[in-house]
């Protein structure tokens, strides 16, 4: 199994990914879809000159940025479920945005399972006071796909707890005022 994994984990770094992980879902059966037990956790850091530029809320420049982002992450995806695929595993490629509206709360997004969920549970990094990913490379100028499967991984260690500490920078800086400044855990 190392071996997928390896080559899967190399050509996703080739082709743009910035982060790759492993992630034990076995803990969260309920919530995976297809009880696929294991998941990988791509993330692509966004251009930080383009972050840099936002002041008020998100411009022109931000969208191409986040819309070619996600272009790569869908096609980093796929690529690794069709190479699982391919040698016998059940895959399921989660786009790096999915929605769907629920019925009984219209105004709720849901995703299958939450890129971020899968991210922690890879090690990735923590969630903020800004409910976003954390991670000690890109803070959270990430965006995320997410595969999920059987085949067994050699797994990261999952972060838990937030690392924020009295920290409140995001809540602080953020043009639209939109984090809660709650601390999370798991």
């Amino acid at each position: 199994m190392l071996e997928i994994q390896s080559t899967i984990e190399r050509r996703l770094y080739e082709k743009g990914a910035s982060l790759v992980g492993f992630a034990d879902l076995s803990e969260l059966r309920a919530e995976v879809p297809h009880s696929l037990t294991y998941g990988i956790s791509i993330a692509v850091a966004l251009n930080q000159s383009v972050v840099a530029r936002i002041v008020r809320g998100p411009t022109r420049e931000y969208l191409e940025e986040y819309r070619r982002v996600n272009g790569l992450l869908n096609n980093l995806a796929a690529y690794a479920a069709s190479t699982l695929e391919e040698n016998g595993y059940k895959a399921y490629a989660i786009k790096s945005t999915v929605s769907s509206i629920d019925k009984e709360l219209p105004e709720t997004l849901r995703t299958p399972l939450p890129h971020k969920t899968v991210a922690t549970r890879a090690g990735f990094g923590w969630i903020g006071k800004n409910a976003l990913l954390v991670t000690k490379q890109y803070g959270s100028a990430v965006r995320l796909a997410s595969v999920l499967t059987d085949a067994e991984l050699d797994t990261g260690c999952p972060a838990n707890e937030s690392r924020c500490g009295d920290c409140t920078e995001c809540v602080d800086v953020c043009p639209v005022h939109a984090p809660s400044g709650r601390k999370w855990n798991v």
